[in-house]
């Protein structure tokens, strides 16, 4: 007998995978020529567009600080802290002032 929600006390089934995918009603069977060009013009810059080899892993930076620097930084005391706030702010300053 079949359970309170209406199933058959089996786990479900997994979905079935499409390999090759097919295409939705209506999909263009062919590439139109103005996406082609864009997307060759993608690649050709080599970032953005439709690929090409700009890709989140290259637009990924260094490391911004050494573990030199990182040290330096914890090593603060808070004497260091407010002198280095004090130069910012005074910086800040002078450059609202000269606009």
């Amino acid at each position: 007998t079949a359970g309170a929600m209406g199933g058959t006390g089996e786990p479900p089934s997994p979905p079935v995978l499409l390999d090759p995918c097919r295409p939705f009603v209506g999909m263009p069977t062919e590439e139109a020529e103005w996406i082609r060009e864009l997307r060759r013009a993608g690649k050709q810059r080599g970032r953005g567009g439709f690929g090409g080899r700009g890709g989140r892993a290259s637009r990924r930076r260094a490391p911004r600080r050494t573990p030199e620097e990182r040290e330096a930084i914890r090593n603060r005391t808070p004497e260091d802290i407010e002198r280095i706030r004090s130069e910012r702010a005074a910086k800040r300053a002078a450059a609202q002032a000269s606009e």
